[in-house]
């Protein structure tokens, strides 16, 4: 009955099985009481993954309250120690972080696609670098199409890149 319910809450995702793995940083006895680190392991995650099926898109409802950091780029990465973030605060409107500079604005969904923009954003200095980083993101928030799960990430699709930005949640 249990391992029913936990296998039906992780589903065939092995990749939100290694996140949680990895998030909670246990090493791995085996045996009897590997079983119980995964049990433990997946009721600790149970929180992180988001509404729905890995590749499913996503609607506002289910993001309410949520904010998220990007890991990922369009397949470029990004800067060490630079939290780009995004937050879907209230219902359409998003804001977070670019870089070192702050952004807001709309969110529309309808049923074929989602958009965000036009965003407004402070105009602090920024060294090069981050500048290239914060105006990549916009531009690709900007071009933002759909919303989707992916185990624990958030992945949006542009318009803009060939890969989608990839976030892991906040809280």
């Amino acid at each position: 009955m249990i391992l029913g319910t936990l296998l039906r809450a992780v589903g065939s995702d092995i990749r939100t099985l290694m996140y949680c793995v990895r998030r909670v940083n246990r090493t791995f006895v085996y045996g009897a009481s590997s079983v119980l680190v995964v049990l433990f392991t997946l009721a600790a995650c149970q929180s992180a993954a988001l509404p729905g099926n890995s590749g499913d898109t996503l609607t506002e409802p289910s993001l309410i309250g949520t904010q998220w950091l990007l890991e990922d780029l369009a397949g470029r990465g990004v800067l060490d120690r630079l939290q780009s973030t995004l937050l879907f605060a209230e219902p359409g409107r998003v804001s977070g972080r670019a870089g070192c500079n702050e952004f807001s604005g709309p969110i529309r969904w309808d049923a074929a696609r989602m958009t965000i923009g036009p965003l407004m954003v402070t105009r602090k200095a920024c060294s090069p670098a981050v500048s290239d980083q914060e105006a990549r993101y916009l531009e690709a928030l900007a071009g933002a199409r759909a919303i989707r799960a992916d185990g624990p990430y958030l992945l949006i699709d542009t318009a803009v890149a060939g890969k989608p930005l990839t976030f892991t949640r906040m809280r």
